[in-house]
């Protein structure tokens, strides 16, 4: 009878943890199986790693590298299939835009050895020399699974692709070696530029010392991962992405990733170094922070590249910030350090992470927003690309998926994406722009709306708080009589009319908004097609579009404005007559300074 019991109760707290929890999934997980990778050969070496997606994308919007086809239009690869057992290997080559196809065919099986399989790619149709042209390999498996692959590839003799890679491969050795020193100075131009004060950022202009490591003697951990990122016949920018051991001691090392940009040409047989970048981040695990007088120290890491939001909870002050391509969760009050969401390893050995992660919101009871953006190497939508919206409860330890927006765009265009918009208010309702459509998603349920269907990305404006947007009815200056403008925290809409004037948007100078209004007869094009709008009248107004200063200059017009941290420049012109045509002459400026109130406060 206890044994019934016992079994009875396991059997219930089983099944009702099962029912509570789904659809929620720890921080560490990920899935099982292991996406297909292919490889361009070049000189017996592996360049330009290509990953898998599970469904197509539109090639056109990929920078991600540039491959070069041989004398005979070939293109060696080297296909690891993983999980998957390859079938068959098709291609497609179309215009640079993807908007029309040059050729398809089958890839032919060169060889096999060990987990990887030789393709070659032939094409055949003549390609214009020195065009860029997007090459799409589409992989089926054993089990009728089709995966697509994406590089952008040149045709030509000139190129010079092994003796380029050569020579950045032998400088990037000679940086590590103390007695290399003297064949790599030549290449730099050392000056005042560069601070020369951190690793984390090394560059062309930095001393010396600073680009041969200093006295730190890495050692290459792995393989040194290339790309092709740009070429010509005289010209090519190559990355370079790999991890190095720096040790402190005889026993104990820190870990770094490295990312190097090179952009090498060849002048009358010599070669030259036109430019050179290394960014440099520190690996961390669960023994890097170090927390002394309430100081948190995070390694060597660039701080732009942290994403840092913190906020005050019920407990005390939480802070999250992004490193090595982990989501990081510091609970201040109880001195505790999560990492969220953490890739696998074996993904990214060099620390090429096809994705980015921005923290948006923390709530009082520590709950976290984010987001995470690109492609996806792994998960529930490993092989996808798109936005996923998340929140991280520290109480459980546990990360769940609110909703998912597929993309048939990569990494480096939903980047742009996010940093255009990516706003979350106190209702946690996320506004995101994808592929130029505001869209506005409940976080709680995962339900997504398109709130603005064409965001006027060359002439919108944001809210220094993030909370109101603003852009013209009509990209066109000449047309636009209206601004529209969307209250993100309310969800509100408003409209700013000038009566049959021209309405140009001029900015928000912190959270008010600046525009002017113009006679549409003044409104004219310069020498290179752009549209100019003498503005006679000047308005700021607050957030309920309440006038709270007016400016009109007698007899000139406001040709431009500069906004500071606390005033703003004014550019004047003045009109005449000259055989029949207004002509603006710049004339002196004016400005507007902003006076905050005074406001009595005891001190203590």
């Amino acid at each position: 009878l206890a044994g019934t019991y016992i079994l009875t109760f396991i059997l219930a707290l089983v099944i009702t943890c099962f029912i509570q929890n789904w659809g929620i999934r720890g921080s560490d997980s990920s899935s099982g199986q292991t996406l297909p990778v292919i490889y361009v050969s070049c000189e017996d070496s592996m360049i330009n790693k290509m990953d898998a997606y599970i469904t197509p994308i539109d090639c056109g919007y990929l920078r991600e590298t540039v491959s070069v086809l041989g004398a005979d239009g070939s293109l060696l690869l080297d296909v690891f299939g993983n999980d998957c057992l390859v079938e068959s290997l098709n291609y497609s080559v179309s215009d640079a835009a993807n908007e029309y196809v040059v050729e398809e065919g089958t890839a032919s099986l060169s060889q096999s050895s060990g987990t990887g399989l030789r393709y070659v790619v032939r094409v055949d149709n003549p390609l214009v020399e020195g065009r860029e042209y997007c090459l799409t390999l589409t992989m089926t498996d054993t089990e009728g699974e089709q995966y697509y692959f994406y590089t952008r590839i040149v045709s030509g003799n000139d190129y010079k692709l092994s003796d380029k890679l050569s020579f950045v491969w032998e400088f990037n050795q000679n940086t590590m070696n103390p007695e290399k020193s003297s064949s790599v100075e030549p290449y730099l131009q050392t000056s005042g530029l560069n601070d020369n004060t951190t690793f984390t950022n090394v560059d062309i202009y930095s001393s010396t010392f600073m680009v041969m490591w200093g006295n730190s003697s890495p050692s290459v951990s792995g393989r040194i991962a290339t790309n092709i990122k740009a070429i010509s016949a005289q010209a090519a920018t190559i990355q370079l992405l790999y991890k190095v051991q720096v040790y402190e001691d005889a026993s104990s090392y820190k870990e770094y990733y490295v990312n190097e940009y090179y952009t090498v040409q060849m002048d009358d047989s010599t070669w030259r170094l036109r430019d050179f970048h290394r960014a440099l981040s520190e690996i961390p695990d669960s023994n890097s922070f170090e927390i002394t007088s309430n100081q948190l120290r995070l390694g060597v890491v660039s701080e732009s590249s942290l994403g840092l939001v913190s906020a005050e909870t019920d407990q005390g002050y939480a802070a999250v910030f992004t490193m090595d391509g982990s989501l990081w969760y510091y609970d201040v009050s109880n001195n505790i350090m999560t990492r969220v969401i953490a890739p696998d390893p074996s993904e990214n050995a060099s620390g090429r992470y096809p994705f980015g992660i921005k923290a948006l919101d923390i709530e009082e009871n520590g709950t976290l927003h984010f987001i995470v953006y690109g492609y996806m190497p792994s998960g529930d939508h490993g092989g996808e690309t798109g936005i996923g919206v998340y929140t991280y409860d520290p109480d459980q330890n546990t990360a769940q998926e609110q909703a998912f927006i597929p993309s048939d765009r990569g990494y480096e265009m939903l980047m742009m994406d996010v940093e255009k918009l990516a706003f979350m208010n106190d209702d946690h309702e996320l506004y995101l722009c994808l592929n130029d459509i505001v869209y506005r998603i409940d976080a709680q349920t995962g339900q997504a709306r398109e709130v603005i269907e064409q965001l006027d990305i060359n002439n919108y404006k944001l809210s220094a708080d993030g909370t109101v947007l603003a852009m013209p009815n009509d990209p066109q200056a000449a047309n636009a009589d209206q601004i529209l403008v969307y209250y993100l925290d309310t969800g509100e809409e408003k409209t700013i009319s000038a009566d049959g004037k021209v309405v140009r948007l001029l900015g928000f100078f912190g959270n008010d908004l600046v525009y002017g209004t113009a006679d549409p007869s003044m409104v004219y094009e310069d020498s290179v097609g752009s549209q100019i709008v003498p503005m006679d009248t000047l308005y700021i107004v607050d957030r309920d579009l309440n006038v709270v200063r007016e400016y009109a200059a007698d007899g000139k017009y406001i040709t431009g404005v500069q906004m500071g941290e606390s005033t703003i420049n004014i550019a004047l012109a003045t009109a005449s007559e000259q055989n029949g045509t207004t002509v603006f002459t710049n004339a002196q400026g004016d400005y507007l300074v902003y006076n905050e109130t005074e406001e009595e406060q005891d001190i203590y």
